[in-house]
């Protein structure tokens, strides 16, 4: 499991699992997806492609440009 753990409504806990699921459906389908995250107040154009960078990257990403309300 990566170490971008920690759970609760801010913790990231979610990316590993995601990545997981995700990894599992493309082994048995036969089709690629992928997940693009998008990020307030830009919300037109996605900010990453979750398929180019690890879960700790994603969520050092988030940590550093989601707003904080």
């Amino acid at each position: 499991m990566w170490p971008c753990g920690g759970s609760g409504p801010r913790g990231f806990g979610w990316l590993p699992a995601l990545y997981e699921w995700w990894a599992e459906q493309e082994r048995i389908e036969p089709i690629r997806f992928t997940f693009h995250l998008y990020i307030p107040p830009e919300l037109k154009s996605p900010t990453l492609d979750l398929r180019d960078h690890p879960p700790d990257a994603v969520a050092a990403y988030i940590q550093q440009h989601a707003p904080r309300d």
